[in-house]
């Protein structure tokens, strides 16, 4: 959330502090620092209308999934090669790839929600492209 933000009020010995008065309560803490994330995005993005609000959001969305996704086919790629050459230490390469296809598709879910995370709260219109904006 650090990385996020920026802010100290995502500091460790803060997430420590309300740890401790919560009992090591996980999910509490969790809720408790996802209102405060709510919280900052609302008090950042009131000052844009609806319109340039879901342009804003769409522009971050669309950016994420085309970067990522163009690195999880090159990725895809070179699995295709190592996968080959798995077969010759007599693994089925058919297994091998659809496992680790899978465990690289999943870290592309978790890549794409860090970076819409990440970008959400960074992006002003004068980033985005003008012919999203009038859409």
């Amino acid at each position: 959330m650090k990385n996020i933000l920026g802010i100290a009020d995502f500091d460790q010995n803060v997430i420590s502090v309300l740890l401790k008065d919560n009992n090591y309560n996980y999910q509490k803490v969790a809720k408790i620092l996802a209102e405060k994330l709510n919280y900052q995005l609302k008090t950042r993005w009131e000052i844009y209308e609806e319109k340039i609000q879901a342009a804003l959001s769409r522009f971050v969305f669309l950016r994420a999934i085309d970067v990522l996704w163009t690195e999880h086919l090159v990725t895809i790629d070179h699995l295709q090669d190592s996968v080959r050459l798995r077969g010759y230490s007599q693994k089925d390469p058919l297994v091998e790839f659809k496992q680790d296809g899978m465990n690289i598709f999943i870290n592309l879910l978790k890549e794409v929600d860090k970076e819409i995370a990440e970008t959400i709260f960074k992006v002003t219109p004068d980033l985005v492209p003008v012919g999203i904006l009038k859409s």
